[in-house]
């Protein structure tokens, strides 16, 4: 059973090359615990890594692992007014290429949805597909963080895959039909943030001023938490392989031992009913770009 959840597993790698996230305390992953990562995760048929140009030097890193035998999707940022979209990118992809040491790309997202949305957005596009011809790339996709510019997307460009966030406080993209939307149109879902995070795996919003606004729902969420007797990952982690629809579900991890426990709590059985009213539709908790916390 855990093999069909390991399956639609991808290796999130901001921590690679970035001190990100709230609840990291740890900074950047040391690359000998990268190294230990990547292993393991071949060995567990984990198949997927997600990286980006942007997560600083989490490219060249992961090049240094050996990741020839994984499916590598990265992101590319938002360029504006070039002379040439397709020199850029092809420059862009061919480093990335480079540096992470395989032969071309499963896949390259647009970082930024606002870069299909400008006006230019279909030059970006046709250039990114005449790269896609040649063999470079095999699939386009975007990041985005809201339903309506995704809508905007998916209506306009011939999108393989959409990554956005969904956890069981941030549902937008589950109940406004776009899942299903995307399934009947053929275009890949890629779920992130599905932790939030982290946040709902510690006690942050008990030390972190800006998330008490918000603590009658992380309340509520601790007391279903106890009464189902699993853990806070445990829950998250069946909520989002609950949900048919979702063909990717990218897990950010700091150390082999997250990664563990990750695979550790797969396959939980939990009654979703239960948890139908812990939800929230409040932008500033739910888009971490909205938090802030200094």
């Amino acid at each position: 059973m855990k093999k069909k959840f390991i399956s639609k597993i991808g290796l999130g790698t901001a921590q690679f090359g970035l001190d990100y996230g709230v609840t990291n305390l740890d900074g950047i992953t040391p690359e000998s615990q990268v190294q230990e990562i990547i292993n393991f995760s071949r060995e567990n048929n984990i198949k997927l890594i997600d990286t980006s140009i942007n997560y600083g030097k989490s490219e060249l890193v992961l090049g240094k692992a050996n990741i020839n035998s994984f499916d590598v999707i990265t992101k590319v940022p938002r360029i504006a007014n070039s002379k040439s979209y397709y020199h850029d990118y092809s420059s862009l992809l061919g480093q990335s290429i480079q540096k992470l040491q395989i032969n071309s790309l499963s896949g390259v997202l647009f970082h930024d949805a606002n870069d299909l949305l400008s006006k230019d957005g279909m030059d970006k596009f046709n250039a990114m597909k005449e790269l896609k011809a040649e063999g470079l790339v095999d699939r386009i996709g975007v990041s985005v963080y809201d339903v309506a510019s995704t809508y905007d997307i998916i209506n306009n460009f011939e999108i393989d895959i959409v990554q956005g966030p969904l956890n069981i406080f941030d549902r937008r993209f589950l109940t406004s039909g776009l899942l299903k939307d995307l399934k009947k149109s053929s275009i890949e879902f890629h779920a992130r943030s599905i932790f939030l995070q982290g946040i709902l795996l510690s006690n942050s919003y008990k030390t972190i001023n800006y998330f008490r606004k918000w603590s009658k729902l992380f309340l509520k969420f601790d007391e279903k938490v106890n009464n189902s007797c699993l853990t806070p990952l445990a829950i998250c982690l069946a909520f989002v392989f609950e949900i048919e629809d979702i063909d990717n579900v990218i897990v950010g991890v700091q150390d082999l031992n997250q990664l563990k426990e990750i695979l550790h709590s797969l396959g939980k059985e939990i009654c979703l009913d239960d948890f139908d009213d812990i939800y929230s539709n409040d932008i500033d908790l739910v888009n971490p770009g909205k938090w802030r916390l200094s």
